[in-house]
């Protein structure tokens, strides 16, 4: 995403707490034309706590980066590190899943997901399987198991790690009511990135101002 908008020629500074993601991002920029890579900054840091003392236009939150913060209190605290950082009438996009609750419940089966990438670095396939799902409806937290098969030339499976994560749904009232909370004026919510309008279901996308 970052690459992308200074390709189209803004200026970006991302964040990240990873210091592995930030390496990689880094790694990314060094393939770019000088031009491009002028535009961009990345930095480490948390998204519920950080102050980068200077005020922004836009500030983006893709890809559900927000949903890995478990509690209220935390995603409070990045909403008011959002606000804090915005320029008077500046822009938040925030993008989540819109939780479907059937797959939500305690005891819901996990969902069949394998996914498959090629590393570019070496051609080896990367297959990504959730091992298993845990839901917890009265904290509304989705925690998921993750095995990482890397698979050789020959179909051989050379190293295997798995990794968990926790995601919180949020319905969009509540999301709404959060961004006022936290001193946005919501002004409008889509379901992708067409600019379709809101569906249960699909995606949570939601364009805010400061005030």
């Amino acid at each position: 995403v970052a690459i992308a908008l200074a390709e189209a020629g803004y200026y970006v500074t991302g964040l990240d707490l990873s210091p592995a993601m930030l390496e990689r991002a880094r790694q990314k920029v060094a393939s770019v034309p000088p031009a491009v890579a002028e535009r961009l900054v990345f930095l480490q840091g948390d998204m519920s706590e950080f102050d980068l003392g200077r005020l922004f236009p836009l500030i983006l939150v893709p890809f559900r980066a927000f949903q890995h913060l478990v509690d209220p209190a935390a995603q409070r605290r990045a909403l008011t590190c959002v606000h804090r950082h915005l320029r008077p009438g500046g822009h938040l996009v925030i993008d989540l899943f819109d939780p479907r609750l059937e797959f939500c419940l305690a005891g819901a089966p996990p969902l069949e997901e394998v996914r498959e990438v090629e590393d570019p670095a070496n051609g080896h396939r990367i297959r990504r399987t959730v091992a298993g799902r845990d839901n917890d409806p009265f904290r509304q937290l989705i925690r998921e198991r993750i095995r990482l098969d890397v698979i050789d030339a020959t179909g051989q499976v050379v190293m295997t790690e798995e990794r968990s994560m926790a995601l919180r749904w949020t319905l969009r009232q509540e999301m709404e009511y959060l961004l006022e909370l936290c001193g946005f004026r919501p002004i409008e919510q889509l379901s992708d990135f067409r600019a379709a309008p809101p569906a249960y279901g699909r995606e949570q996308i939601w364009i805010a101002q400061a005030i």
